[in-house]
């Protein structure tokens, strides 16, 4: 039995090299090094390489020198810091809600380091004061010094926003940055298929999963990607598969849900019995969410889903921060400032660039935004 958290996993889960091997498509010739080669050069940075680090050394400890043991202890720290950001976003907003990040990590057993890239928050509230107090407490606790907005006008008449907040790593010569992106819907999908979708389930494993299906829209399956599916899966209950089916179908994730099932049973054919029956119930909305899509590429996006709309982005507009303000009760207002476009929000003012946006105009912007109360 594996402890994990507040969570027990029970089947035993191997981090092994072979494993490694496995999902990398490595040769039978490649050592430790060449295996965390490889899994850089694939996941396209050295995130992933805590990961990998920390499964090596399970099996071997002397492969822990202080560089190994340096990549591990940074990678705790950024996932400390994210840690720390959500509770101070979890205090003020009481819609927000994590796509994959902690939960995930407390997944793993004792030793096995979750790789975390950045800090994906929804506040999905109709009541978009609750998202604007989210951002308000994640600059706080997060101290960014680059903010941008972006803004979604979308079909269904409603307004979108995502608000991402970037800071230097500690160690930036190593390290990517620290991203955290809060934003007022669950997924968004930058194609004429597959529109926003706000809602997923709000807890337990179904929306963890689905948010590791949503990746595989951008990217094949990683490593981490694979571990994560797998000690979600070995959490799911049979009667949760139903609901997981629900829950790809309206968040129209079911091909790549089926995908990510498949690639896991791929590496750990012990899944084969119990993803069979998944899959099989999984197979009507895969394929209706095929032809779904097929139809969307044919003629203009359907209003609806059953009794979910489909919210599809008409325009999209993205901004960066020239001024910092105090939380308001105005909400969000576009105005023309020297013919610029500049947006005020209850956080701050954000720049939309435009074809004559240079550094004079800019200048000139910042100085009609303080004048402003």
């Amino acid at each position: 039995m594996i402890h994990a958290g507040n969570t027990e996993i029970p089947m035993t889960v191997e981090f092994s090299e072979e494993k490694l091997r496995q999902i990398l498509s490595a040769p039978r010739g490649f050592g430790p090094a060449q295996l965390l080669s490889k899994a850089r050069l694939n996941s396209s940075g050295s995130r992933i390489a805590a990961l990998v680090i920390s499964i090596l050394a399970h099996e071997n400890p002397h492969l822990l020198t202080r560089g190994a043991k340096d990549e591990l202890d940074r990678a705790r720290d950024r996932a400390e810091i994210y840690s720390a950001v959500w509770q101070a976003v979890a205090a003020r907003s009481p819609s927000a809600f994590v796509i994959k990040g902690p939960e995930l990590s407390s997944l793993y057993p004792r030793g096995i380091v979750r790789p975390v890239g950045d800090l994906d928050v929804v506040c999905p509230s109709q009541d978009r004061s609750d998202f604007w107090s989210a951002v308000i407490a994640a600059r706080r606790a997060f101290d960014p010094k680059r903010v941008r907005l972006e803004i979604f006008e979308c079909s269904d008449e409603q307004t979108h926003y995502v608000v991402s907040l970037h800071r230097p790593s500690p160690d930036p010569l190593l390290d990517p940055e620290l991203r955290l992106e809060i934003s007022t819907f669950a997924f968004i999908n930058h194609s004429k298929q597959v529109p926003i979708r706000r809602d997923i389930p709000q807890t337990g494993p179904v929306r963890q999963l689905i948010s590791i299906a949503n990746e595989g829209f951008t990217r094949t399956w990683s490593t981490c990607d694979i571990f994560d599916a797998l000690l979600v899966l070995k959490l799911l209950t049979e009667a949760e598969w139903e609901s997981a089916v629900d829950a790809a179908m309206n968040s129209l994730v079911a091909p790549e849900l089926a995908s990510l099932i498949q690639r896991v049973v791929e590496v750990f054919p012990e899944m084969c019995e119990s993803s069979a029956r998944f899959l099989s119930m999984l197979s009507a909305a895969d394929e209706a969410e095929r032809q779904r899509r097929a139809d969307a590429d044919r003629s203009p996006p359907v209003a609806d889903l059953g009794a979910q709309p489909l919210t599809y982005p008409s325009s999209q507009y993205s901004g960066f921060e020239i001024r910092r303000t105090a939380l308001s009760a105005r909400g969000v207002v576009v105005l023309e400032l020297d013919q610029e476009t500049v947006c005020e929000t209850p956080v701050g003012h954000f720049l939309i660039p435009g074809a004559g946006t240079n550094r004079d105009s800019i200048r000139r912007v910042r100085e009609l935004v303080d004048q402003r109360p």
